[in-house]
């Protein structure tokens, strides 16, 4: 089974809502890869529509994300950085 990550933001990405998995919003999320607004954004939609992020909305501005772990693909990701944290 591939993983089709294609860069080091969403690989920083799916790291960091590994280690929160109640979620960020975008504006934590590019404090914590230290990204760009624009780059995080992109990598998010493109994330998302792989199923590995889910986006949560509250109101009209506030979107938190976290994991999808009901994806299989997302589940082995998790395990591979809870494998490497060891």
């Amino acid at each position: 089974m591939s993983l089709p990550i294609e860069n080091r933001t969403q690989l920083r990405i799916l790291k960091t809502l590994t280690e929160v998995p109640y979620g960020l919003n975008l504006r934590q999320l590019e404090l914590a890869i230290g990204s760009t607004h624009a780059a995080v954004t992109r990598n998010l939609e493109d994330l998302k529509q792989k199923g590995f992020i889910e986006e949560q909305r509250y109101g009209k501005r506030i979107r938190i994300f976290k994991l999808n772990t009901q994806n299989p693909k997302t589940q082995l990701i998790i395990k591979l950085f809870e494998e490497e944290n060891k």
